[in-house]
């Protein structure tokens, strides 16, 4: 590895869009994050009733809408039917295809896409993401990682699409040898969460893997970060850390 004089800065990720001003994973989240000068954006997805891949964090709907209900007992328009905004702003739910389609906009802007697991429709979601990306030309472009807590999901990224960094989501509740050591040769990053990174500082670039930590909004672990070369880090709040990262 280089010998770095000077701490590089961290490329920054919109986690669930600029989820710290707007509505989580909302059009309005995406699009305000996808105009700053920051690397990309982060999303997750989750099954629908009818087959489709809806942008939302939780299984259920209830706590960033106006609903009530598990998102794979709903339909893409029953969806659509909540406000996932405000009652001054509402928003709809996006599926992934208006995600990728708002991304061609910002053709320097990456997405990482994470695949929620526990799921009831298990490996059928990685299996719809290779179809959608592939559908939409965008199977082997660097601008997609597809990210996930779950091994077996990278797994089955790696055999459909295995042209993408895929990201590993490190669980902060398991010490660092043994998640280490259920890493394995699937991954091409590794993914930290912020305080688990500061208390096992070796994973950062472990085994030459790239580095994503998360979710980093306080300004002394944005800090932290940039000092110990943290290649990626995914944030509510961007602007915040390039306020931050302007003022080294």
């Amino acid at each position: 590895m280089p010998v770095i004089s000077e701490p590089r800065v961290p490329q920054i990720i919109a986690h669930r869009g600029y989820s710290a001003k707007y509505p989580e994973q909302t059009p309005v989240a995406f699009e305000e994050a996808l105009k700053l000068p920051i690397y990309g954006i982060e999303c997750d997805v989750q099954g629908t009733k009818d087959g489709h891949l809806a942008v939302i964090h939780d299984d259920v709907v209830d706590r960033v809408s106006n609903g009530t209900g598990a998102v794979a007992d709903l339909t893409v328009s029953e969806l659509l039917e909540l406000n996932f905004g405000t009652a001054d702003n509402p928003q709809h739910i996006m599926v992934l295809e208006e995600l990728l389609e708002m991304l061609e906009d910002y053709p320097d802007k990456s997405l990482l896409l994470e695949t929620k697991h526990p799921s009831r429709f298990g490996g059928q979601i990685e299996h719809k993401v290779s179809e959608i990306l592939t559908e939409k030309g965008l199977a082997a472009d660097p601008r997609i990682n597809i990210i996930s807590f779950d091994k077996t999901a990278l797994d089955r990224a790696a055999e459909l699409l295995p042209d993408l960094d895929r990201c590993l989501l490190l669980n902060p509740h398991r010490s660092f040898s043994e998640l280490v050591s259920e890493a394995g040769q699937t991954p091409t990053i590794l993914g930290p969460e912020v305080s688990w990174a500061r208390q096992y500082p070796d994973v950062i670039g472990w085994q030459a893997l790239n580095t994503y930590v998360w979710t980093v909004d306080d300004v002394e672990d944005l800090r932290w970060c940039r000092e110990n070369q943290v290649p990626f880090l995914g944030t509510n709040d961007p602007e915040v850390a390039l306020q931050v990262f302007s003022n080294q």
